[in-house]
């Protein structure tokens, strides 16, 4: 069967349950469409109760085509549907597909997605044979390789030159490894062709393919291959289209949830975020909770949570360190140290964030605190918690006020957790992460910061070095829930 577009998956779906199917399945295209494709298909084929037996996931980065094979070949244990599915595939990966790996990984780095920008850059490099080694310290641009200097034209000639540089020194830092390459689509191509148990389907998911490619052919021939690329054009049409995607999406996400949202709603977060799906993907899981048990997501609410989480480095850096995230943290330390960022005012923003999370550990080791619970949703927080959050906070003013001889000198408001400025559903989420730390790892977190103070103001270390190794002894503390 030929390509299809992923709007017409719903129509396959039926038809794979009125008993037609294919063996193989090939999804490619956005990430996030191609994911919620790749779920539809896997509710319809292997039911949840099935999974464990009949259900053989591998992660791209890890694909061996020896193993996909064998798995094909293998009957399942169960007499039902089997699906080997191959997450974020490389299969499709050619010296031809270059310079669309180089522009992901440049776009990705714009995003701020250092992560990804290093997986699509060592992608490129395992497609010449070249190391990291052969990259470093500017060598890449002395190449001799005729291809791979025509691949870096588009470095030299759209974009800031330092990216590469930053990208290969986030991937020597974290010990990131060229992957082998290995012609492994010839090597499927021919496997598809001599066929497997038709109990048995492969699933392929990707973001890149090469229609020219033989396996291409015989996957088209054989079985089902999913287009789920977006528009990217500037024209009315390719707007109207992007607009019609994202709402489609946002309309999946809340009919799941059991919410709606105005025409007015959407509007004013499609103005605010624009055409990227993850993005409106997460800012509706935020008002989801954010609402609770009301079931329509009203304007106010977008303009409550989407104005405070607008792209905001320093904002980024300490949910990171609140998180967890060590390598999200340091990522956005190197935009802030690149944007000429102080040191110093990126550890005040560390060392305020740290102090939230003690004043919330402080609040839920203490008897007004007993009635939080981390999976307490927002509006269970506001009928319990807030309360309570509210009277404590008056004391500790009151007890302040007194101490400072009738009202003059500190009123310690900033020991309050609803200070001016918070609003509750920040504090609810500080709440959230300081569960992942115990409150001496927190006390922990103050040392190794003033202790970074001093090496910043007195030690000869670089102060990007200072800065990493604090956020990543912090991190390491809460990378595992502490109650």
């Amino acid at each position: 069967m030929p390509e299809i577009n992923c709007r017409d998956v719903p129509h396959i779906i039926t038809k794979i349950k009125e008993g037609t199917t294919w063996p193989v399945f090939l999804i490619y295209g956005d990430e996030f469409i191609y994911k919620s494709v790749f779920k539809d298909l896997l509710h319809t084929l292997v039911p949840p109760a099935e999974r464990t037996v009949n259900y053989e996931p591998i992660n791209g980065e890890e694909e061996d085509v020896f193993e996909m094979v064998a798995l094909l070949n293998t009957y399942p244990l169960l007499p039902a549907p089997k699906v080997v599915a191959i997450h974020n595939s490389r299969i499709f990966y050619s010296q031809k597909a270059s310079k669309n790996l180089l522009e992901k990984s440049k776009n990705a780095f714009e995003r701020g997605e250092i992560k990804d920008a290093s997986r699509y850059f060592l992608d490129t490099l395992s497609l010449f044979g070249w190391s990291l080694d052969d990259m470093q310290n500017g060598k890449w641009k002395k190449l001799s390789d005729r291809d791979f200097k025509e691949v870096l034209k588009l470095e030299e000639e759209e974009v800031e030159p330092r990216w590469i540089d930053k990208v290969i020194n986030f991937c020597v830092k974290h010990n990131l490894n060229v992957p082998d390459y290995r012609d492994q689509a010839s090597i499927l191509n021919e496997a598809l062709k001599e066929g497997f148990p038709e109990t048995n389907h492969l699933v392929i998911t990707t973001e890149y393919v090469d229609k020219r490619s033989p396996l291409y052919k015989t996957i088209t021939e054989i079985g089902l291959a999913i287009d789920c690329s977006m528009p990217h054009g500037d024209k009315a049409a390719d707007k109207r289209a992007q607009r019609e995607i994202v709402k489609k999406s946002v309309k999946n996400v809340l009919e799941k949830a059991g919410k709606t949202i105005s025409d007015k709603g959407f509007s004013s977060l499609y103005e605010k975020i624009g055409f990227d799906l993850r993005t409106f993907k997460e800012e509706l899981t935020k008002l989801i909770t954010f609402i609770g048990n009301r079931k329509e997501i009203r304007l106010e609410d977008i303009e409550i949570l989407t104005e405070r989480t607008r792209r905001n480095p320093v904002f980024e850096l300490g949910n990171a360190i609140a998180s967890a995230d060590a390598m999200g943290a340091t990522s956005v330390l190197s935009d802030l140290l690149s944007d000429n960022v102080h040191p110093l005012q990126i550890l005040t923003a560390m060392t305020n964030q740290i102090r939230k999370l003690i004043l919330a550990k402080d609040f839920i080791r203490s008897n007004d605190g007993n009635v939080w619970e981390s999976r307490m949703t927002y509006p269970m927080f506001q009928k319990k918690v807030l309360p309570r959050m509210i009277s404590r906070d008056q004391k500790v003013l009151e007890s302040r006020q007194k101490s400072s001889l009738g009202g003059k000198g500190t009123t310690g408001k900033r020991d309050l957790m609803l200070a001016k400025g918070h609003h509750p559903f920040a504090v609810y989420r500080t709440l959230q992460h300081a569960d992942r730390f115990s409150f001496n790892d927190l006390l922990e977190a103050m040392n190794v910061l003033l202790k970074a103070d001093l090496n910043l103001k007195t030690a000869s270390k670089e102060p990007k070095i200072v800065l990493e190794q604090a956020i990543f002894r912090i991190c390491r503390k809460g990378s595992t829930t502490n109650m």
